[in-house]
């Protein structure tokens, strides 16, 4: 098309490209002409400015003889000079339109005219091969009427699929720059009006970075290279928040340099943002596909290995490339090879995941026992490529289960012993009934000798020095300890017949152990250590009952250690809000024989005691929710543990 019949196209409000697809699509031959007038302003010819290929082949027009007038080459127009101006004249001097009829010997065929105007001096001429309407006038009629209504619909499908259609159309022209034309759909995804559209600049509604990248495009078409007719770009919007947008862009040309565009614009925020979170996810997945600690093996239908995470390489020596060198025969002793074909065949056929327990063989030749999850494994689109399966090492689990199976023994004799222990309750509980009456009767008269004791101890303390006040003092201290003693005794045995009472207070764990290390007497060869960490403060607890229960540990620790050596006290905390604290001494121990009746009621091995005091310990802990433990290896110490919650 010339570049005057573009400016002319442009001036009568089609673009190019609208022009080119009507022309190019209607079976109907169309010419967009121009009336010749006299001096008179009477019609004489008229000139051909565009025409469509059926036009061309109606007539017998080719594209030399556009720019001429008609009648100069045409012999048959100057032979129906009256009938062709008459009509064109009319329709392009006064703006109504015409149909009229010609007949062509060239073939003995009719056809149809019509004609309208779009600007005064001008006219579109329309023409059919009405031959065969001819033949019936009713047929005629028909086609003639659906020739105006096919040229009108089409019109008015283009502008309404311009208009309405669910993307954002829009033409620019590049030397303003400027939008020529803007669909409703653009004007909503932009938020601009369409005269705000119109009076805008449409590079600056691109971001630095698309703006670039337009630049760039541009560049790459003017030095001859192809480039992607489909672009993402970033679009600020009119309320700032911006959108991204996938443009299909029609450039125009002219003198082989592009001057505008023809643009379809599809808002793809969301799709981007989607992709972005799946980017996301994958990278989740990946992260989490590599830090598992399971092994995660993917192989194809022959075995061999697609894909492997780290945790699965570790688990057996290899290296990721060192396994898809091997097949599923390498990594399995022999005994297991024939359960491996029989699952992957089961899983390929029903589709169903399987768990089950074999045994690898890792690099350096050792074997270990692993839990196998295994399914399908597909592609994209569906189709079966080989088999997943994560590997889990059970080497631990195998362990704790052959120590359950041994533990299975002992728990039988554990319940052996528990029936005699059931058969010995009616002699403790004749036992507790003589202990609360005893230490009801002692008690009394041991509190008068303590207060009897303190006086005769001030009275010797009033004396002068001599060998006899050595004397009475050694015997005084002698008699306090063993009463002191008997005390003890007497507490114990109350405290195991009566139900334990809490009152429980907020202390002060730290003074507690400080108390209890100055009320217990401890030999000078015996060095005393206090660990505390510096989280551990206060807890909640019976003060009296937690201060006896320390001081029971720590008697027995010193009696543990008669030679001397070390006596340790730790305060500790864990995650679960409990509080520890840990006895240890380097003593003679506890021998394995006697260890499963350490917390027995009457149970001793000390020439002096009743057996009451780690079962008192016992059922205190346990009053406040908490546990005694003890570890001991016979000839090098005991370390006894209480754990309770801290509130």
């Amino acid at each position: 098309m010339s570049n005057q019949n573009t400016d002319l196209l442009k001036e009568l409000g089609v673009s190019h490209h609208q022009f080119q697809v009507l022309f190019n699509n209607l079976p109907q031959g169309v010419a967009l002409c121009k009336i010749v007038t006299d001096e008179k302003e009477a019609p004489v010819d008229f000139i051909h400015l565009e025409v469509n290929p059926t036009y061309e082949e109606i007539l017998g027009l080719t594209r030399k003889q556009l720019g001429k007038k008609f009648g100069d080459f045409y012999s048959e127009f100057r032979e129906n000079t009256a009938q062709w101006l008459n009509a064109y004249g009319k329709v392009a001097l006064t703006g109504v339109p015409e149909h009229f009829e010609i007949y062509r010997r060239q073939g003995g065929k009719y056809f149809q005219v019509y004609a309208y105007s779009l600007k005064k001096g001008y006219f579109v001429s329309v023409i059919m091969d009405i031959t065969e309407q001819k033949r019936s006038v009713a047929q005629e009629i028909a086609e003639r009427r659906k020739t105006e209504l096919d040229l009108k619909e089409s019109v008015e499908k283009y502008q309404y699929l311009v208009k309405h259609a669910p993307a954002g159309i829009y033409e620019i022209d590049f030397n303003g720059p400027k939008f020529i034309s803007v669909n409703e759909v653009m004007c909503q995804i932009l938020g601009y009006s369409e005269q705000e559209l119109l009076a805008k600049n449409p590079f600056d509604l691109l971001y630095d970075e698309s703006r670039k990248r337009f630049q760039e495009i541009i560049t790459k078409i003017l030095n001859g290279k192809k480039v992607d007719d489909s672009v993402e770009f970033h679009v600020k919007t009119k309320d700032g928040h911006g959108i991204w947008a996938f443009l299909n862009v029609k450039l125009a040309y002219k003198d082989g340099n592009p001057e505008g565009a023809f643009v379809i614009a599809h808002d793809i925020t969301a799709s981007k943002k989607a992709q972005q979170e799946l980017i996301f996810a994958e990278k989740r997945y990946r992260r989490l596909y590599e830090t598992t600690q399971d092994g995660i093996m993917a192989r194809d239908l022959k075995g061999r290995v697609i894909d492997c995470n780290t945790a699965y390489a570790n688990m057996l020596g290899y290296t990721k490339k060192e396994l898809k060198r091997l097949s599923v025969q390498d990594l399995l002793p022999e005994k297991w090879h024939e359960q491996r074909e029989t699952v992957v065949n089961k899983v390929l056929e029903t589709g169903r995941s399987i768990l089950f327990e074999r045994e690898y063989k890792r690099k350096d030749g050792s074997i270990f026992p692993a839990s196998v999850r295994t399914w399908r494994l597909t592609d994209e689109k569906g189709k079966l490529v080989g088999i997943w399966s994560i590997v889990r090492d059970i080497t631990e689990q195998k362990t704790h289960q052959k120590d359950l199976e041994n533990h299975a023994g002992i728990l039988e004799k554990i319940i052996d012993d528990r029936t005699k222990q059931l058969k010995d309750t009616e002699r403790l509980a004749a036992i507790g009934q003589t202990a609360g009456m005893v230490g009801h009767d002692l008690r009394n008269p041991l509190q008068t000798v303590i207060g009897e004791l303190y006086l005769a101890k001030s009275e010797v303390e009033s004396l002068p020095v001599s060998e006899q006040k050595t004397s009475l003092q050694e015997s005084i201290r002698t008699i306090e300890e063993q009463a002191i003693y008997m005390d003890k005794i007497v507490s114990d045995l109350q405290a195991f017949v009566k139900p334990v009472k809490l009152d429980k207070q907020i202390i002060d764990l730290k003074q507690l152990v400080s108390s209890v290390l100055e009320t217990v007497a401890i030999p000078e060869n015996i060095q005393v250590e206090t660990l505390v960490e510096s989280e551990v403060n206060q807890a909640n607890a019976d003060p009296q009952l937690f201060k006896r229960v320390l001081i029971n540990l720590v008697t027995n620790a010193v009696q543990a250690m008669p030679d001397g050596g070390k006596l340790t006290v730790t305060l500790q905390s864990n995650r679960e809000g409990q509080v520890s604290v840990t006895v240890n001494d380097t003593g003679i121990g506890i021998p394995d024989e006697i260890k499963p009746q350490i917390f027995t009621p009457l149970f001793t091995t000390k020439s002096r005691g009743q057996g009451f005091g780690l079962a008192v310990c016992k059922r205190v802990m346990e009053a406040h929710g908490g546990t005694i433990t003890f570890q001991s290896t016979a000839g090098k110490g005991a370390k006894f543990t209480i754990v309770f919650p801290a509130n």
